[in-house]
């Protein structure tokens, strides 16, 4: 089973999965933004062994220290063929993620809500609070699996106020 993680702002899928339902609310659209008709997506592994890496990934690539609200789905759920799946770079500056980013391709915008509506009766929402973010930014730093000088000047102000490096 392939699990596949989508950051997600969890305020626009209140409605959609308190009536699960009902139509499907646009809100959710909102966290579907495609670039040349692909979804990028990140691939947990069964364990969730690389979850914490995943979110680092996804945190160090923010402007800011924030909670990062996310999305699990299984990957044989969603309205597309498994070789739509397809093993991409990310453009995160925290090594350890690189391998596990995905994006999702050739997809059409009756893809999109096929997929959101599959996240919202088959998906697992979760999020990592802002000060855990924070703690995992600063441990990689201090692993040095992260560098201070590929982060935005914001995040490390953060870290450094909250004396987390």
């Amino acid at each position: 089973m392939t699990t596949l993680l989508r950051k997600i702002q969890q305020n626009r899928w209140y409605r959609a999965t308190e009536a699960p339902a009902d139509p499907l609310p646009a809100d959710p659209l909102g966290d579907f933004r495609t670039t040349d008709n692909a979804l990028s997506v990140w691939e947990i592994l069964p364990d969730r062994s690389n979850l914490e890496e995943v979110i680092v990934g996804l945190a160090a690539n923010a402007g800011f220290v924030s909670n990062v609200a996310f999305a699990l789905v299984d990957a044989q759920r969603l309205p597309c063929s498994p070789s739509q799946i397809a093993a991409t770079g990310s453009q995160t500056p925290y090594p350890p993620a690189v391998p596990h980013h995905r994006d999702l391709t050739n997809l059409t915008a009756q893809d999109i809500v096929g997929i959101a509506d599959c996240i919202r009766h088959h998906g697992t929402f979760d999020e990592f609070t802002e000060k855990r973010v924070g703690e995992l930014l600063a441990d990689s730093i201090r692993q040095g699996a992260l560098r201070t000088n590929d982060l935005d000047d914001r995040i490390v102000s953060h870290l450094a106020r909250k004396g987390l490096i």
